[in-house]
Parts: C-alpha cells; sequence; structure tokens
C-alpha cells in the first residue's frame, strides 16, 4: 500500500487525474501511482511520470518535489536519462524557490534523486553538498536511517576522491544504521552490516579498538538471537583478549559483564557470579565508576537470588550488594571450604525442612 490506499489505488487515481486533466488529484497520488507501476515496469512508470508531469505543465501547477523524484526515476531506471536529467533540472528551480518551506521529506526524495545523478555523472563536489542537504532535511524529518545513507553516501565519495582517511567514517555510519536496525529488532541486516561492510574495514586499517568494539555489537546481536555458544566465543576469543592487548581496564571489564551475563543465561550461575564479584566489580570500584558499580551489585544480586542465598527479598537495584556473600576464592583465603560451606549450608536448610536450592542438588 501507499498513502494509506491500495497500490492499486493509486494507479487508478493516476489514471482517473490524467483523464479528467485534474492537477489536484494528481499531485496528491502521483507519486505513489509512479512506484507502485515500477515494481511492474520501468518504462511504463517512466510514461506515467512523463504524463503527470505534463498534466502539471499545462495546468501551471507548481511540481511536488517527490512526484518530479519519482518521474525522474523512473525515467532514469528505463534508460531516458536525458528526460530524466530535464525533470531534475526543473527539481532545482523548486528546490530554490522554496526549499525552507518544503516539506522534508518531499525535498529529501529530490535531493536524493539529484545527489546520485550528480554522482553518476561524476560531479563529486555538487554530489556532495546535496547528500550533505539531504542529511540535514532528513534530521529535520526525524529520519535518523535517511541520515545515516546520506552520511555514507558522503563517506563513498570522499573515498572515490583518493581520500582513505574516510573509510573510517563510512565504517562508523554504517554502524549508526545497524544500532538503528537492531533496535527496530532488524537483527539480520544488523548482523549482515556489522560483519560484511564495518568489521572488515576496521581489519583492513589495523584499528584493533573499532574492530573490538564492532565484534562486540555483533556478539550482542548474536545472544539476541539465541546464539549463546558463538557470542560467548566471539567475547572469550576475541573481544576480551584485544582489550587486554591495549591495557583498556574498563572496556574489559564491561566485556567481562557481557560474558557473565550470557552464562548466568546458560544457568553457570557460579562462573557469572565470581565474574561480577572478582573481576568486575572491583575494576568500577577502583575507577570510582558508581553507575557501573551499582548495576553491577544489582546483578550479583539478581545471581545470589537465583540461587537462593538473597537475603529479605529482593531491594531496588542501585542498592542491592552482595554482604556475606563470599567466592570460592575469597573463602579459600580465609580458610573456609567452599564444598564444605556448601555441605553445612544445605544440611542447615534440610534440619529447618527445607530444601537446597536445584543448582545444588546431587
Amino acid at each position: 500500500e501507499a498513502g494509506g490506499r491500495p497500490a492499486v489505488a493509486e494507479l487508478q487515481l493516476a489514471r482517473l487525474a490524467l483523464a479528467a486533466k485534474d492537477a489536484a488529484l494528481a499531485v496528491r497520488c502521483g507519486a505513489n501511482a509512479i512506484e507502485a507501476m515500477e515494481v511492474e515496469s520501468y518504462p511504463e512508470a517512466a510514461r506515467l511520470g512523463s504524463a503527470l508531469v505534463g498534466l502539471l505543465e499545462d495546468t501551471q501547477t507548481p511540481f511536488p518535489p517527490r512526484l518530479l523524484a519519482s518521474a525522474a526515476r523512473a525515467l532514469r531506471n528505463s534508460g531516458d536519462g536525458e528526460a530524466a536529467e530535464r525533470l531534475l533540472s526543473s527539481g532545482s528551480a523548486v528546490l530554490d524557490a522554496g526549499l525552507e518551506t518544503l516539506d522534508p521529506m518531499d525535498a529529501g526524495h529530490l535531493l536524493m534523486e539529484q545527489a546520485d545523478r550528480a554522482r553518476t555523472k561524476g560531479e563529486l563536489a555538487r554530489a556532495e553538498t546535496l547528500f550533505q542537504q539531504l542529511a540535514v532535511y532528513a534530521e529535520r524529518a526525524d529520519k535518523p536511517i535517511n541520515v545515516a545513507v546520506a552520511r555514507g553516501r558522503i563517506a563513498d565519495i570522499l573515498q572515490a576522491r583518493g581520500q582513505l582517511g574516510d573509510v573510517r567514517s563510512k565504517a562508523l555510519t554504517q554502524g549508526e544504521i545497524a544500532d538503528i536496525l537492531q533496535a527496530r529488532g532488524q537483527l539480520e541486516e544488523a548482523l549482515r552490516i556489522r560483519t560484511e561492510e564495518q568489521l572488515p574495514v576496521y581489519e583492513r586499517l589495523g584499528d584493533v579498538r573499532s574492530k573490538a568494539v564492532t565484534q562486540g555489537k555483533i556478539a550482542d546481536i548474536l545472544q539476541a538471537r539465541g546464539q549463546l555458544e558463538e557470542a560467548l566465543r566471539i567475547l572469550t576469543e576475541e573481544v576480551l583478549a584485544a582489550f587486554e592487548r591495549l591495557g583498556d581496564v574498563r572496556s574489559k571489564a564491561l566485556t567481562q559483564g557481557q560474558i557473565a551475563d550470557i552464562l548466568q543465561a546458560r544457568g553457570q550461575l557460579d562462573e557469572a557470579l565470581r565474574i561480577r564479584t572478582e573481576e568486575e566489580l572491583p575494576v568500577y570500584e577502583r575507577l570510582g565508576d558508581v553507575r557501573e558499580k551499582a548495576v553491577t551489585q544489582g546483578k550479583i544480586a539478581d545471581i545470589l537470588q537465583a540461587r537462593g542465598q538473597a537475603r529479605g527479598g529482593a531491594a531496588h537495584p542501585d542498592r542491592r550488594c552482595a554482604r556475606g556473600f563470599r567466592t570460592p576464592r575469597r573463602r579459600a583465603l580465609e580458610g573456609g571450604d567452599a564444598g564444605e560451606d556448601r555441605r553445612h549450608s544445605a544440611g542447615a536448610r534440610a534440619a529447618r525442612g527445607g530444601a537446597a536450592h536445584p543448582d545444588r542438588r546431587g
């Protein structure tokens, strides 16, 4: 559907507008009708677009930017580049006459078509300017994907000029697109962008940190898809090792937190708890990172509660802590035996008539 109506209805309305020479109706349904026809035939879409533009010319009706863009694209795709160029020239006059008063999305359609055409013709400076304008209008229209696409095109132009340093800019833009797609639940496409387009750039540039960050986000997507084994492998063998080599203590701790999340999801509570208390939490304490410390303490309390060791119910995440808990390493330092502690604890519960937590049975 287009414009809230089925595509076939848009086509019927456009044909009716042409038959009745109704310019107002052509303005309302023209762009959608052309786009609907493009699905079936570019030549037919080009003929429809030319007819609609002709009607607007005959009736001296101002050209809607999106209709011009759709008609020009159909002409270009059908092989009539000269006719497309003429329409885009008309579009330049439309934009120059009232760019500030036009709907940002309508203006964006025309700017995209003009910029792509300029890039195809090798007019890279003009194309870059148009893509920059497009990014501005996409931001006004609150279309983050369109913003990212425009910036990606700019990065392509800079790369074509031999400014290879801007390959990194393109990779960053692709990362922004992947972030948006992931937030929308489009995990397959987000994963493809990360693995096929963004990651290879950092590998070629030898950018260890950016590569590690990207691999961490790939692991996030895999975890969301339930591929815990592969996510865990990437985090432990690739990401964690990279941050260790870089000496990036905080990023290493955050990665260990991701690993603990996966272990907890797999039911490996003891190891998840050990990582939280012995590896992750001390880093945030040393760095004075109050927020991450509180978050980690909350997750420690979650694990303790899952193991049946929480006392007095669940507290607010920012206030929960692991008082009274001793990891196996800490018990060893204090002279206690981990196995003996567990047996005594289970025995005490049995004496009170309570059952041991499922994680400890057997």
